[in-house]
């Protein structure tokens, strides 16, 4: 039989499908969270001290997606973020962040102008980490955003001024 150190109660294996269950769910179900956990910009199930140590390198601006670590909030999400030269913060994002009309995960994340680059986290096949900063709005190009119909009057003129499609541009 396994040594008693070894052994899970029942109590602790509740509390654990407490926070895990719900963390679960919302990358299932979360409009663009599984989108996000494919394309490697959420990092899941990490620390806010692990979180710091990854980010303590790199510059003001970059962030990284989480879960919140505390069992109480199974499947909140946090941002955390270098904030000043040797500080790393931390945003518990909260439901009236992402929900509601014209609201979502990607959408905060565009809109939040000190969040500038996100950290892409791969793993190979022997589970080797390597780490890109990557441009927020090119981690999210494809994540989030409908294709808008051109309203027109009918007689050639736009009912509103479009943005500039800055991917299509050339510079002379």
């Amino acid at each position: 039989s396994p040594p008693l150190h070894t052994l899970l109660t029942h109590s602790d294996f509740d509390t654990f499908w407490k926070w895990f269950g719900p963390a679960l769910q919302k990358i299932r179900y979360h409009k663009y969270l599984i989108q996000m956990w494919n394309n490697d910009i959420f990092w899941g199930f990490i620390s806010k001290t692990e979180s710091e140590s990854i980010l303590q390198p790199y510059d003001m601006g970059t962030f990284l997606l989480r879960f919140h670590e505390r069992m109480s909030d199974g499947g909140s999400m946090a941002v955390a973020y270098k904030q000043k030269k040797d500080e790393v913060r931390h945003y518990l994002i909260r439901n009236s962040d992402i929900a509601g009309q014209g609201r979502s995960l990607p959408q905060f994340i565009r809109e939040t102008r000190s969040l500038l680059f996100v950290l892409r986290m791969t793993m190979n096949e022997s589970f080797a980490m390597s780490v890109q900063v990557v441009d927020k709005n090119k981690a999210l190009e494809k994540i989030g955003r409908k294709k808008r119909a051109v309203n027109t009057t009918g007689d050639g003129y736009d009912l509103e001024v479009l943005e500039l499609g800055l991917d299509t541009l050339s510079m002379r």
